[in-house]
């Protein structure tokens, strides 16, 4: 799906098209905490840190246990970009 497909672009480094396919996952899940962890990862690649900010605020709301437990490149990141 496109989580998936986000996700290969992620690590692909190809951020805007990971930061486009994240969106739609989220259209089709607004739950979706780890798209948002990503979604933000990729903003912030992106210098975009108030979307990074509100998408790493979005998914802490969701899944609070994502700042202990979460990927540690994408914590790492988002982090920084508070």
């Amino acid at each position: 799906g496109y989580f998936g497909r986000a996700h290969v672009r992620y690590v692909t480094e190809q951020f805007v098209e990971a930061q486009f396919d994240y969106s739609i996952c989220l259209r089709l899940d607004d739950q979706h905490a780890q798209a948002l962890i990503e979604r933000g990862h990729c903003f912030a690649q992106l210098g975009k840190m108030s979307e990074a900010r509100a998408d790493r605020r979005a998914a802490l709301d969701l899944d609070p246990s994502l700042a202990k437990s979460g990927p540690k490149y994408a914590m790492d990141v988002m982090a920084a970009a508070i």
